[in-house]
């Protein structure tokens, strides 16, 4: 028997997957910097799901303490621009995934 809790939920669901998110950093071309926007942005395309990475690799050690923050930059210059897809998460800095 289901729950009438589901009745409430969409019949589809229709899910973006921004895998960069949580690395985005301000900048000129940084989509993703903005999470307000972006959701907002996706719920007008139309999704009603979003698919954020949780960086869990990245967020603890393996003894489960925090990191902290961490520098973002490019490592190969412009040639990591295009094969990397790294250019669009904006002009590098502090990343803090908490």
């Amino acid at each position: 028997m289901a729950h009438p809790t589901f009745d409430k939920l969409p019949k589809r669901l229709t899910i973006s997957f921004p895998l960069w998110l949580i690395y985005a950093t301000k900048g000129e071309y940084s989509p993703y910097y903005d999470i307000d926007k972006l959701m907002k942005e996706h719920a007008e395309r139309g999704f009603n799901c979003i698919r954020i990475d949780s960086g869990a690799g990245l967020i603890h050690d393996l003894s489960g303490k925090p990191r902290g923050d961490f520098d973002l930059g490019t490592m190969f210059g412009e040639f990591e621009r295009i094969p990397r897809q790294q250019g669009f998460l904006g002009d590098g800095g502090h990343v803090d995934l908490l």
